[in-house]
């Protein structure tokens, strides 16, 4: 789910905004794939937001107007990622084996498991690795957040490039949007998953950015990105599936 606002604020959803486990007893070791980013969310839940989740699925430039927890009834999670955003509230990790947040804000953390990284966070909980098992740097050293799909009042297109930032803590956004470049929607090639490798390659050496829409590309051929500052952008989990050429007549020959 993403939003299409220039701050996680233009979009609010007022409800139960969620990712629960897929598996018996709460487990969400298998709960793959999910991906929120751009939007804000007034939980209706008891006022906190469930994300269980497991490897690393992202939560980015999001504005929770309450609490999060990274598990479902302290069911077993295993990995994730915040960036970019806000929590309102407490952030409980319960049983979640680890986690990475970076440039996120929140009121406070709870909750520890096998490894917990905190970098360019504001208010990270109190400890030091092994016990409990916080890693922490105050700073980002670099970092460019992820370019983002967005549309303005007028109904324009365009992909936010954020600039770069060195020794940052907390979130590009506090301005209303986060600074960068906007690049027209009309300089992108708007690549389908029935594109070949050939076809896509062939608007890339026209200049075309490229923005890969939400499905599964069977490539036989690489992706090739010759000209520089080129943006690949992909939506809803765009995935490059690489495939191999029909080589049967050179196994008969072998």
């Amino acid at each position: 789910v993403v939003g299409l606002g220039a701050s996680p604020d233009a979009v609010h959803v007022t409800g139960n905004v969620h990712a629960d486990a897929s598996l018996p007893r709460n487990n969400a070791t298998c709960t793959f794939w999910r991906g929120v980013e751009g939007f804000s969310v007034t939980p209706t839940a008891d006022g906190t937001m469930q994300w269980a989740v497991s490897q690393a699925v992202f939560f980015r430039r999001m504005h929770v107007l309450g609490n999060l927890v990274l598990h479902q009834h302290r069911g077993w999670a295993s990995g994730g990622w915040i960036s970019d955003s806000v929590i309102d509230g407490n952030v409980d990790s319960g049983s979640q084996q680890q986690w990475i947040s970076r440039n996120t804000e929140w009121k406070s953390w709870t909750g520890s498991n096998w490894n917990m990284v905190f970098v360019g966070v504001k208010h990270p909980p109190d400890g030091e690795w092994p016990k409990p098992p916080y890693t922490k740097l105050a700073t980002t050293p670099v970092v460019r957040e992820k370019p983002f799909l967005w549309v303005d009042a007028r109904g324009r297109w365009s992909v936010r490039v954020p600039e770069l930032r060195r020794d940052s803590a907390g979130i590009t956004w506090h301005g209303g949007s986060t600074p960068g470049r906007d690049i027209p929607l009309s300089r992108f090639y708007l690549a389908r998953p029935t594109d070949t490798a050939a076809a896509i390659n062939a608007e890339l050496a026209r200049g075309k950015d490229l923005l890969l829409t939400p499905g599964i590309y069977e490539l036989s051929e690489p992706i090739r990105v010759t000209h520089p500052n080129t943006i690949v952008l992909g939506l809803g989990f765009a995935t490059l599936k690489p495939v191999l050429k029909d080589c049967s007549a050179g196994l008969m020959r072998s």
